[in-house]
């Protein structure tokens, strides 16, 4: 089996990669008992103004 090669798609450096993974993996163990969540930076959200 031929291996693709790995493309980059995004315009992110593999340390920032790191650097937010830690961070969502660390403060999410901080609010795991909680209703809050975090998310790393690859999701989008909108909110309705009122």
């Amino acid at each position: 089996m031929d291996a693709s090669p790995i493309t980059d798609i995004g315009n992110t450096s593999v340390e920032h990669s790191f650097i937010i993974n830690n961070f969502v993996v660390m403060i999410g163990r901080q609010i795991k008992d909680s209703l809050c969540r975090v998310l790393g930076d690859g999701v989008s959200i909108s909110m309705a103004r009122k």
